[in-house]
């Protein structure tokens, strides 16, 4: 569905001032509150629409406004509106009820839809204004609606409603389609608040008509037919979108058993039953055999008569009628169309099932389709049930309830015999159903069901028909899931005839189910707002700096309607820097003022402040809008008032202005009135400064107005330039050199005469070094530095040896230094020791005392060592056995075991490392050595796990201190292994370590025999919570499995119980024993009180149930099965009872005093003013009743004209009572006038007015075109609108009691005229310079014109469609000032442009023999660049002989030799740019003649 959408300008651009009143108070809650307590009320009125109308339009013509007022349905109970004939804001439905094209050939595809031609489409619109039977609408129209005789569109008025109930035995309802004219089935309520519906909203049977009783049809047999024009073939076809009767005729026939469209298809001669009407539903399968009952299996062979596996065909739409005429045969085996049945052979010929409709994704509504008729000939038919019409609910409340709603199809007439049987008709197609709640819908039903199909009643014999077609169910659209909603397809009839009790259905179907759209988001676009935006300022004088505030108020007048996402723009004015902002309600981020929702009646306000920036403030303009539709924006902006700044500005000046340190400045300062001056706090117009470093000085002068302006002077001290000598070194020895690096001036002059910023030195004794510097301010100031020159050291080197070797060492020692570093060792030392592998050159570094270095050297030579190698034959053996080492690599050995052989052979008990010295023919030596393991045996322990064993059982022996283990007897290899002897068993392992030692070790397992218990308990059967005693015998110690340790143990089991214990004899063998206490268990003992709590005084009883056999009451001592108490507060009573097995149980239950109901009455205030009701809320029960009105409700309105007391008699959710009064007290209302200066004038019309009373302290409320315009007793508006206004005023005493009063009419603004026209052309050229204007203006008699050329004396003209002869080619500005027959005026201007024409004349000939005439080849034309121009001219050879870019310099003949040229033809290349810019060429030739 596609709603309305406002467009504001639209709206305003056709608004008749007339409404603008009313305008104001447009509201979707303006027809109020209304409660329905009667059944049939008719709230929607309706007519049609009597002109076609397009997509885009923004009016309409309906066929008679009467029937859209209050009074065209008489009774009160019909009337919701505030306004009797249809008025302004009033909102309307506008839906195409009829004129689809349909397939009329006469086969099955008849009525198939070829053509919706907008059927169903819809819209909801609003009433902007009303003339004669013209409505004009606040916004154009979404669809085109074509009307004609066959194509019908209906208009219906819709109640705008704050709230609606419905109560419980009322209803609401609709005129029924077709009855008067083509109007009706619809019921549309749009509410503000809340729907509750108790009742019934119902449209059931409101829709398209059934096929009607047509006397004596379908007399013929034997037919066949989908459509014909006579009644002798068949009964007639339902109603549909495609139309009724006549509509049909008109396409071949309304007869016979085709469906058109949505309609049901009449019952086919002879006597077959109507067709179901249709819907919505599925647009894939249609046959229109509708749904086969296949409830019982013994149906389904008799349906697959017809045709094989017709039971399981499915039809969307509407079900099909029964069979024709037959009597008796075999209903199990002769199949319809059978001539065994007689008659017309009970043929398939009923009508078809409708065609289900396409809602195209929800955008269209139709009713439900009428059954189709069943054959008549002898006056006993039924006609065809007619479809449920619409319900369209808005609610941006609740929808709930626990009514119904209800667009149900009609069931089909029964056949009823008069004098012989005839056919019943088939039911109508469900209707359709939108609820749209933007909160909740709950508890209510919603059914769109299709009608059922009549039944033929046979009064006896076996003649038998088949049953009229169940309609197809409807459409229901909902924003919610959560209720009941049927729209399945109606059941089909049934025929009582003995020849088809076991198929009484005889050949009709059922209608499938419709369609439901669920979670349908909520958009409906018709609700609106009124906000006014108002400003408050701070006023001046300002200065620069000042605070400027602004506090801007915004309101929503609406009278129920909360606007949403409301958005104030408010762009900052120039020449203030807004810095803060406080707002009562929303965000401000600028320039946007954000509130989510501004309650109906509510205000917000938010204050910006800043400070002021500039010489003038700009007034700017603030707006409001939200996303809520407003019909009203005339206060929607507010234009804040423009400033102007009072300043003052001082200058500044220094001299000077920089110094040296120690001189001093005048600061002068002008442009003020008085000057204070810091660091310094001197006053005056200058004053004199000395710094001794840069300093900012701050003058503030204040003019005459107190405003203030500040500048900062800085005075610069020059100091002396600080001169810094950096020696790169300030020590150096003797040959060394330094640099001097100077810094702190720009120019330097050094002692020794160089004027270089960096000098390099090196003096050959100490010296000292000046430079004097001087800074880029010429100021001077000197600097020294001193150079010290040191001796270097004198080295000599010493060694103890310069042969070693190759591993030995000698020791380098020097002096003639204080420190020394040696080389390639790097040793810092005076003497070192190197064992060199080669012979090495060693260098020493020597520094003495003042750090200055020489240096020495000296080469030591290296002997090399020999080699040894020793090879042991075994390096790893056991205890007792002997390896040998062989040794090689040098001459001769000695061994640490004294022995100078090569080799040795030995034979240690622990690990030993032997070691050897071998000296070559050098007599260097070398030692090597080698590592002999020698590995113990391994040392085997055996753990038992445990020794000694009781019969029976087995234990671990578990070996140790080998890696690997062999049992013996057992020959197990393993570290442990598990043994059970039955006797006494000595146990032996060998172990074997990694090394391959091995060792033996034996154990000794002894084994002892197991204890014997006996248990004897004292009570082998107990109750729960009794006691009994085991005993045990047999054992030293034992344990239970209860955990005791005790010889005997009293144990107390809940449950029957087995208990076992272990026995341990004296050598630690252990056994068990089990002995059973079985456990009665304790009866049931239930203590009910009737109620766990009583009012205070009153009494319980409570009763005794469960399993035992007799019961004690305590405290009483009673034994009995019940008590009767009466408790004075919260008591506690015991109840015990004993079973047969003698076990006792109790139970408890306490009883307490309901707490004394605190009833009390809630007013929003003790005092009301006369005439205004006062509500009176009970609080603090669940029942009330009021005195002296004696109503029983949790809360009375009442209006009470005099001081009144109210008594409130509460009962609790526990039926106890309690009461509470209050008193109202009743005030009087105030009373006054008001006058204005001025009642009428041109818009905009600015009014005073003037209020007074009769009270002293009475405040005043205007309202004028927008609620709270104004306040005081004195007040102006301006009217920018034409119109005729009413003024309200509202007069409110100390006591908040108001009066109004309404001046209708009372100012009378006349409409300003609308100054339109349009040029014809609004462009020409100078060659035709005329251009004539037409006047489109509106409500002006006289006219003005300026045609913007001053220079011509027609430039005026009072004419009403001029024209004008412009002269020369320009841009010109034309004025129109169009006055009203008041003399109100309008101003319109448009521009108009006369073009220069391009226009190039080439001449082909000129003749330069200097008689002046022709002598010279110029271009001539208009139009024409003059600065962007090019002439070549070529000789007949292709050679360039002349060229200008000056288009006044033509060629007189001369070529660019300046030789004359012979008479010839030449060609010229021209270029030319005209006046828009465009460039064009030329080329030809030109004839030179002398």
């Amino acid at each position: 569905m596609k709603l309305s959408k406002h467009s504001l300008s639209q709206k305003f651009s056709i608004l008749i001032f007339i409404f603008l009143f009313q305008l104001s108070k447009a509201q979707p809650c303006k027809d109020g509150n209304e409660v329905i307590s009667t059944p049939d009320v008719v709230f929607n009125r309706y007519t049609t629409l009597n002109q076609t109308s397009l997509a885009g339009n923004s009016s309409i013509v309906v066929g008679n406004i009467f029937d859209l007022s209050a009074s065209a349905i008489p009774g009160g109970v019909n009337n919701p509106y505030t306004t009797g004939s249809l008025s302004p804001f009033d909102l309307l439905m506008i839906i195409k009820i009829q004129g689809a094209s349909i397939n009329n050939t006469n086969t099955n595809l008849y009525g198939d839809i070829t053509s919706y031609n907008g059927v169903g489409q819809y819209e909801f619109a609003e009433v902007l204004s009303i003339s004669g039977n013209t409505i004009t609408l606040v916004s154009p129209t979404i669809n085109s609606y074509n009307v004609s005789s066959t194509e019908r569109v209906q208009v219906i008025r819709i109640p705008r409603l704050n709230g609606l109930i419905v109560n419980s035995g009322a209803s609401l309802t609709s005129l029924a389609w077709g009855v008067s004219g083509n109007i009706g089935g619809v019921v549309s309520v749009e509410t503000s608040g809340n729907i509750l519906n108790d009742g019934l909203i119902t449209v059931k049977g409101k829709g398209f008509r059934g096929g009607k009783f047509d006397l004596l049809s379908g007399s013929g047999y034997g037919i066949t037919d989908y459509i014909n024009n006579t009644n002798f073939a068949g009964a007639e076809k339902g109603e549909g979108i495609a139309g009724f009767q006549t509509d049909y005729d008109a396409i071949g026939g309304r007869y016979c058993k085709g469906a058109p469209a949505n309609g049901g298809g009449g019952g086919n001669a002879h006597n077959a039953a109507g067709g179901g009407g249709s819907n919505a539903g599925s647009l894939i399968g249609y046959t229109g055999n509708g749904i086969p009952d296949i409830s019982n299996p013994t149906w389904i062979p008799i349906w697959n008569l017809e045709s094989p596996g017709f039971s399981s065909t499915t039809s969307p739409g509407g079900g099909r009628g029964g069979y024709s005429f037959g009597n008796s045969a075999s209903i199990t085996s002769d199949a319809p169309g059978n001539p065994v049945w007689g008659g017309d052979s009970r043929r398939s010929e009923g009508g078809f099932g409708g065609r289900p409709l396409d809602n195209v994704s929800d955008t269209r509504l139709f009713f439900g389709g009428g059954g189709g008729a069943g054959d008549d000939d002898d006056f006993g038919g039924g006609e065809g049930g007619s479809g449920g019409g619409i319900i369209f609910l808005v609610s941006r409340g609740t929808i709930s309830g626990t009514g119904q709603i209800v667009a149900d199809g009609e069931k089909g007439g029964d056949a009823i015999p008069i004098t012989f049987n005839d056919a019943p008709g088939g039911g109508g197609g469900g209707g359709s159903i939108v609820l749209l709640s933007q909160v909740s819908i709950n508890g209510i039903s919603i059914s769109s069901i299709g009608g059922n199909g009549g039944n033929q009643i046979v009064p006896g014999g076996v003649e038998c028909e088949g049953g009229g077609g169940g309609g197809g169910g409807g459409y229901i659209k909902t924003t919610t899931t959560s209720v009941l909603r049927n729209n399945n397809g109606g059941v089909n009839g049934t025929s009582n005839s003995p020849s088809v009790s076991s198929f009484p259905q005889n050949g009709a179907t059922s209608g499938a189910v419709g369609n439901l759209v669920n979670n349908t988001a909520f958009i409906f676009d018709f609700l609106s707002v009124d906000l006014a935006l108002a400003v408050i300022e701070n006023t001046g004088p300002f200065c620069i700096g000042s605070i400027k505030s602004y506090t801007f108020v915004v309101s929503n007048v609406s009278e129920c309607i909360a606007a949403t996402n409301v958005t104030v723009t408010i762009p900052s004015p120039s020449g203030v820097s807004i810095s803060g902002s406080s707002a009562s309600m929303g965000t401000f981020t600028s320039p946007f003022w954000t509130i989510p929702s501004l309650a109906a009646g509510a205000s917000a306000t938010l204050t910006i402040t800043g400070s002021i920036i500039a010489t003038s403030i700009s007034s700017t303009t603030a707006s409001v809008r939200s996303s809520s539709t407003e019909y009203v924006l005339i206060n929607n902006s507010v234009v804040t008032n423009s400033s102007t700044v009072s300043t003052v500005t001082i200058n500044v000046s220094s001299s000077p202005s920089f110094f040296c340190l120690g001189s001093s400045s005048t600061l002068t300062a002008t442009g003020a009135l008085t000057y204070t001056w810091s660091p310094s706090a001197l006053i005056g117009s200058s004053i004199v400064v000395s710094p001794s470093v840069n300093t900012t000085y701050t003058v503030t002068g204040t003019n005459i107005n107190g405003c203030i302006d500040t500048k900062t002077l800085s005075v610069i001290v020059n100091a002396l330039p600080t001169l810094t000598i950096s020696p790169i070194f300030s020590t150096i020895c003797v040959g060394s050199i330094t640099t001097l690096i100077i810094s702190g001036a720009s120019t330097y002059t050094w002692s020794t005469g160089s004027h270089a910023t960096n000098i390099t030195v090196g003096p050959s004794v100490t010296s000292t070094y000046s430079v004097s510097g001087t800074n880029t301010l010429g100021c001077i100031n000197t600097a020294t530095a001193l150079v010290t020159v040191n001796p270097l050291p004198a080295l000599t080197i010493t060694p103890t040896s310069t042969n070693v070797c190759a591993g030995n060492s000698t020791i380098l020692s020097a002096s003639g230094a204080s420190s020394y570093t040696w080389n390639p060792s790097g040793i810092v030392s005076s003497s070192i020791s190197v064992s060199p592998t080669v012979s090495t050159t060693y260098t020493v570094i020597g520094i003495n005392a003042f750090g200055c270095i020489s240096s020495r050297t000296i080469t030591v030579n290296v002997n090399s060592i020999p080699t040894l190698t020793i090879s042991p034959i075994f390096s790893s053996i056991c205890i007792g056995s002997i390896t040998t080492l062989l040794i090689s690599g040098a001459a001769t050995y000695t061994w640490s075991t004294g022995s100078n052989a090569t080799n040795i052979t030995v034979g240690p008990t622990v690990t030993t490392t032997y070691s050897v010295s071998g000296t070559n023919s050098n007599g260097c030596v070398n030692t090597a050595t080698a590592l002999v393991t020698v590995n113990a045996l391994p040392t085997i322990t055996i753990s038992p796990s445990p020794i000694i064993l009781c019969s029976g059982s087995s234990g671990v022996l578990n070996a140790i201190g080998a890696l690997s283990y062999t049992w013996n007897p057992s020959g197990i290899i393993s570290n442990s292994i598990s043994v059970s002897p039955s006797v006494s068993t000595t146990y032996s392992v060998i172990g074997e370590n990694s090394f391959g030692c091995k060792n033996t070790q034996t154990v000794n397992v002894i084994v002892n025999s197991l204890p014997s218990l006996t248990i004897n308990p004292i009570f082998s059967s107990i109750c729960v919570g009794s006691i009994t005693t085991l005993l045990i015998s047999g054992a030293s110690t034992y344990t239970w499995s209860n955990g005791s340790n005790a010889t005997n143990i009293t144990v107390s089991p809940t449950v029957t119980t087995t208990y076992s214990v272990t026995g341990t004899n004296s050598v630690g063998c252990t056994n068990t024993a089990t002995a059973l206490v079985t456990v009665n268990n304790l009866p049931i003992v239930n203590a009910t009180p009737i109620s766990f709590s009583v009012c205070n005084g009153s009494a319980t009883i409570i009763n005794a149930s469960g399993t035992a056999v007799s019961y004690t009451w305590n405290p009483s001592a009673v034994v009995s099965n019940s008590i009767l108490v009466s408790p004075t507060g919260i008591t506690v009573y015991t109840l015990s009872g004993t079973d047969i097995n003698g076990c006792v149980n109790s139970n408890t239950t306490s009883i307490g005093i309901y707490p004394s109901s605190l009833v009390s009455i809630s007013v929003p205030s003790n005092t009301i003013c006369i005439g205004n009701s006062v509500t009176l809320t009970a609080i603090g029960a669940v029942s009330y009743t009021w005195i002296p009105s004696l109503l029983v409700s949790p809360s009375i309105t009442d209006s009470p004209i005099i001081n009144t007391t109210y008594t409130l008699n509460g009962i609790d959710i526990n039926g106890c009572s309690n009461t509470s009064t209050t008193s109202i007290y009743v005030s009087p209302l105030p009373s006054g006038t008001f006058t204005c200066n001025l009642n009428m004038g041109c818009a905009p019309l600015k009014v005073d007015f003037l209020a007074s009373s009769t009270s002293i302290g009475d405040t005043y409320q205007w309202e004028f075109i927008n609620p709270l315009t104004a306040s005081g007793n004195s007040a102006s508006f301006i009217y920018n609108k034409d119109g005729s206004y009413d003024v309200k005023l509202t007069i409110t005493n100390s006591l908040g009691c108001s009066a109004t009063i309404i001046k209708t009419g009372y100012i009378i603004v006349y409409p300003q005229p609308i100054a339109q026209f349009y040029a014809v052309p609004p462009t020409n050229s100078v060659l035709d310079p005329n251009i004539n204007f037409v006047n489109t203006s509106s409500l002006a008699t006289s006219y003005y014109w300026d045609f913007g050329d001053p220079t011509s004396s027609f430039n005026n003209s009072t004419l009403t469609n001029p024209s004008h002869f412009y002269e020369t080619s320009n841009l010109y500005e034309v004025n129109l000032v169009a006055t009203s027959i008041n003399g109100c005026s309008d101003t319109a201007r448009i521009q108009v442009e006369i073009t220069p024409e391009f226009v190039v004349y080439i001449p082909n000939t000129f003749t330069p023999d200097e008689n002046n005439v022709n002598d010279i080849f110029y271009v001539y034309g208009i139009g024409i660049d003059e600065e962007n121009y090019k002439m070549r001219i070529f000789d007949r050879w292709g050679e360039l002989i002349y060229f200008s870019d000056v288009f006044k310099k033509g060629w007189n003949g001369i070529d660019k030799n300046d030789a004359i040229c012979k008479q010839d033809v030449y060609t010229y290349k021209i270029e030319i740019f005209d006046y828009k810019g465009v460039k064009h060429d030329y080329v030809g030739h030109i004839n030179l003649i002398r």
